[in-house]
């Protein structure tokens, strides 16, 4: 009855993505910034639609920590905020990531922007995202780091089914 994509529930992903309550998913375009032991990462995020709406925020986090490299790079994420209703203000508070990736590194090692790779576990407040992604930036780093993350409530939109 959940029609013809049996893996929908959760994001395609069956292999790294399990969701045995039916919690709600966050998902959008993040980018993000590393230079040596500081990173700043910004999502614009949307939820599942439930009552037929999908709630829309910008969540930005500013973390410090133990790393390697620098890289500038841009993912589709995926978060799970272990509610069984979106809710926004579980992307509020600290924030915990380790992640290695590379991307754009040309021949004979140049860097040129292009498409990489990234492994990440991510918290930010109670919601949380791990896996690969594909890439597409600068540079290459590996790090773990703390940090605290801001909230903004965008309008949320109808969905169309």
């Amino acid at each position: 009855m959940g029609g013809l994509n049996t893996y929908g529930y959760v994001g395609g992903n069956a292999l790294s993505r399990v969701d045995p309550l039916g919690l709600a998913t966050w998902q959008g375009w993040a980018r993000s910034i590393s230079l040596g032991p500081f990173t700043r990462e910004e999502y614009d995020l949307f939820s599942d639609c439930i009552d037929d709406l999908k709630q829309h925020i910008k969540v930005i986090v500013d973390y410090g920590g133990v790393s390697l490299g620098a890289i500038a790079q841009q993912w589709y994420a995926v978060f799970d905020d272990h509610f069984d209703y979106p809710n926004a203000m579980g992307f509020a508070g600290p924030a915990f990531s380790y992640s290695a990736g590379a991307a754009g590194i040309g021949n004979a090692g140049l860097p040129l922007v292009g498409w990489g790779a990234s492994y990440s576990r991510t918290r930010i407040g109670s919601a949380e995202s791990v896996g690969w992604s594909v890439v597409r930036g600068i540079g290459a780093g590996v790090g773990v780091s703390v940090g605290a993350s801001s909230v903004e409530m965008l309008p949320s939109e109808k969905c169309c089914d």
